[in-house]
């Protein structure tokens, strides 16, 4: 199975350098529609409701340990990761660079922020409050899923 870093490769080589929150985003949005389509999650690892927006630790945690800026976080720091992906997972990943590869990292933002599951997780938190509540995969499925 791909892991997290293997999609944000792959984001990285087609798309060139991007901003960690952009990052963050393309992936959660890449696991997000994966699971609707076909019912099985690109990669294993989770997202969390941040304040602003889904976050997988384990990519920050990363990007952050090899001093990327925030702002650009570059092809090389993964070239370690090698994965093939099937016909089914790279139709995903294009279909996400077509239809958020766009955004800006403020408006993919505000998009998670008004859907299900990163409200949902977040709860009752106030919008500057921290939070660390899993995105769970299948609230994710659901929503997009209820979006075909």
């Amino acid at each position: 199975m791909a892991t997290i870093f293997d999609v944000a490769k792959y984001f990285l080589e087609k798309l060139g350098p991007l901003s960690g929150r952009k990052l963050q985003k393309l992936c959660y949005y890449a696991q997000s529609w994966h699971l609707a389509w076909t019912g099985e999650p690109l990669f294993n690892e989770n997202f969390e409701a941040w304040i602003y927006g889904p976050v997988c630790p384990e990519l920050r945690a990363f990007h952050k340990e090899k001093d990327a800026d925030i702002y650009e976080v570059p092809f090389e720091f993964f070239d370690e990761f090698n994965y093939e992906f099937t016909e089914d997972q790279l139709e995903s990943l294009n279909i996400i660079i077509k239809d958020y590869g766009h955004m800006t990292p403020l408006e993919l933002t505000d998009q998670t922020h008004i859907e299900f599951p990163w409200k949902n997780a977040r709860g009752t938190l106030s919008h500057n409050e921290k939070g660390k509540t899993v995105i769970t995969k299948e609230s994710m499925k659901t929503f997009y899923k209820g979006l075909l």
